[in-house]
C-alpha cells in the first residue's frame, strides 16, 4: 500500500535585501532591491543578469568604477522602460525628502521615477543628463513626500539608457517661522 503525497509550491515572498529595511534618511544601494524574484521584488524584461555581478537573478548588475566612497562597488545597468526594482524602507519621520540619485549615462534622454506601493508617482519623471559614459558618474535630485514607517518604494525605469548606483535621502529641514510681536525703538546711535 502506498500513500499519495502532493505538494504545492509556495509563491515567492518579498523581503528586504540583507534582512533589514533600508533606513530613510540614509543611502539605498540600487542593487540592494528586495529579495523575492521576478514580478515580486523586481521586473526585468531580459531573462539574464547582463553584467553577471553581485546577485544571481535577472537584473543586470556590473562592477562600478565610481570612486566617491558612497557606493558599494556595483551598479544596475542594462535598463529598459517598464523595468522596476522594489525596496522595503523604514522612514524615520514623515516629511519631504531630497533624494539624490547617482547616475551614469553616455547620452541625455533617459528617465525614471520613484513610486509607492499604490502606484503613485512620487517624484515625477527624473530626467537624466549625459554624463559622458556608462561609468562617468554624476547626480540628479528630486523631492519626495514620504509618510513615516515601513513601506515599499519602487524605482521605475521609464526609458533605457542609464546606470544607477545609489539613492541618498535627506530630510528637508523646515526653517523656523518668522518671529512675531517684535517692535523697534528709535535711538540716537
Amino acid at each position: 500500500m502506498s500513500s499519495e503525497v502532493s505538494a504545492t509550491p509556495s509563491a515567492p515572498t518579498e523581503s528586504p535585501y540583507g534582512g533589514t529595511a533600508a533606513a530613510i534618511p540614509g543611502t539605498v544601494q540600487v542593487e540592494n532591491y528586495d529579495n523575492g524574484g521576478e514580478g515580486v521584488a523586481y521586473h526585468d524584461a531580459e531573462a539574464a543578469n547582463q553584467g553577471g555581478q553581485y546577485r544571481s537573478d535577472y537584473v543586470g548588475i556590473e562592477t562600478c568604477t565610481d570612486s566617491n566612497g558612497v557606493g558599494n562597488g556595483f551598479n544596475v545597468g542594462w535598463t529598459n522602460g517598464g523595468n522596476w526594482l522594489d525596496y522595503t524602507v523604514n522612514v524615520a519621520s514623515a516629511g519631504i525628502y531630497t533624494v539624490t540619485f547617482r547616475i551614469a549615462a553616455p547620452l541625455m534622454g533617459a528617465q525614471f521615477h520613484l513610486e509607492n506601493a499604490a502606484g503613485t508617482n512620487l517624484t515625477g519623471a527624473v530626467a537624466v543628463p549625459a554624463t559622458g559614459g556608462w561609468q562617468t558618474w554624476g547626480s540628479v535630485t528630486a523631492t519626495v513626500n514620504l509618510p513615516a514607517g515601513r513601506q515599499d518604494l519602487y524605482l521605475v525605469e521609464d526609458t533605457s539608457g542609464v546606470n544607477l548606483e545609489y539613492m541618498s535621502f535627506v530630510a528637508n529641514l523646515t526653517p523656523p517661522p518668522a518671529p512675531t510681536g517684535l517692535t523697534a525703538t528709535a535711538a540716537n546711535a
